[in-house]
């Protein structure tokens, strides 16, 4: 994870697939780079000795107990969705930032309204999926908007 190892694995080739758990706690936040290094031999023609590694199923899970920053999306709603030209987001509290990113998580838009109400112009973007970033004090919640 970004030039870090975390996770070193040596096949036995007595089990097809093996899984591997890797806390990324220590990534909370950040942006992070995941891959898969393969240092085999080659076996020329016979395919039966040629070394193979796959990367499949690859799954980030947050695990989260209820604390005081879940509470603050509790009344949020957000419409229409999908969404042609203006993404209406509401809460209880101060909505204080509000990023939309693309599938790759780049980050398009950032608008700072510090308001319980707050209109995202998207008329601009084309037609595709986007992950919006909405932060009410320390929490964070990302939703799926979808672009016609």
């Amino acid at each position: 994870v970004n030039g870090d190892i975390l996770q070193t694995f040596i096949a036995d080739n007595t089990n097809v697939y093996e899984n591997i758990e890797i806390d990324l706690s220590p990534y909370t936040g950040d942006a992070i780079r995941v891959s898969l290094q393969h240092l085999g031999r080659f076996g020329g023609n016979d395919s039966s000795l040629r070394d193979r590694a796959f990367l499949d199923n690859l799954s980030f899970n947050q695990e989260s107990s209820l604390g005081l920053d879940e509470n603050s999306f509790s009344e949020f709603q957000f419409h229409p969705n999908p969404v042609k030209d203006f993404l209406t987001l509401r809460n209880s509290s101060a909505i204080e930032s509000v990023s939309v990113l693309d599938v790759m998580g780049r980050t398009l838009k950032t608008f700072k309204p510090n308001r319980e109400n707050v209109a995202i112009d998207m008329s601009d973007l084309p037609s595709a999926m986007f992950f919006v970033e909405v932060h009410i004090g320390n929490a964070v919640k990302r939703i799926k908007v979808l672009k016609e």
